[in-house]
């Protein structure tokens, strides 16, 4: 299996995409934070953008949307998904890396990430290449499940999981950890929620913010 997951993820892009969004309160509102930050003129890149989803319902209130996932699969989805919604011009899918978007210096507004961070099999190489693309002041805003938090029984059955093929790779880390690395790599942290409406909830949201 590829060490980024992506075979995992084309098994599973299909029955993915069909499954209903579990909390959709907790969902709209990590919308409407994302929302809040976006305007006309913002340029945003999407990375481990799915089905599409997210994209979808962001990109019509921005400049450019690039959103990008590296399963083939999950693109062929979300491209199927686009063009049968309202056109909308600002927004392009492609297969790619997060780590390697191919994206100018400093030509990004918003950086997306839902539900991948620990899916990377390298999160230093990802935060550099954030900051990379990001304008002065722009922000990094991502969702991320902190495995670490859930019960310690899944430290020995996702391991059992990936081997049978059932599961792709996966880090874990809590929420203070990933925090503290995305300070190490030189982002402010302005804003940290959970991203559920109901609790406990191990999926954090955290927005940071290159330096200026």
């Amino acid at each position: 299996m590829p060490q980024d997951g992506s075979k995992f993820w084309n098994w599973m892009a299909r029955r993915y995409a069909a499954n209903p969004i579990s909390d959709t309160a907790g969902y709209q509102r990590t919308l409407d934070l994302i929302a809040g930050h976006l305007g006309p003129e913002s340029r945003v890149y999407e990375f481990g953008c799915g089905p599409g989803t997210t994209a979808l319902r962001l990109a019509p209130d921005t400049a450019s949307y690039f959103a990008v996932d590296y399963a083939e699969r999950m693109i062929t989805i979300a491209e199927e998904r686009a063009a049968a919604a309202p056109p909308c011009p600002s927004l392009r899918f492609a297969v790619g890396h997060a780590q390697a978007s191919g994206l100018a210096p400093a030509s990004v507004d918003v950086a997306i990430g839902f539900n991948i961070l620990h899916l990377l099999p390298d999160r230093p190489a990802l935060h550099a290449e954030m900051l990379r693309i990001l304008k002065p002041g722009g922000l990094l805003i991502t969702k991320t499940p902190c495995l670490a938090e859930a019960t310690p029984l899944l430290r020995l059955v996702l391991p059992v999981m990936r081997t049978l093929g059932f599961a792709p790779p996966a880090a874990f880390f809590t929420a203070a950890e990933l925090a503290a690395e995305q300070r190490a790599a030189g982002f402010e942290i302005v804003q940290e929620l959970r991203h559920g409406s109901k609790t406990p909830d191990r999926r954090i949201v955290l927005v940071a913010r290159k330096s200026a």
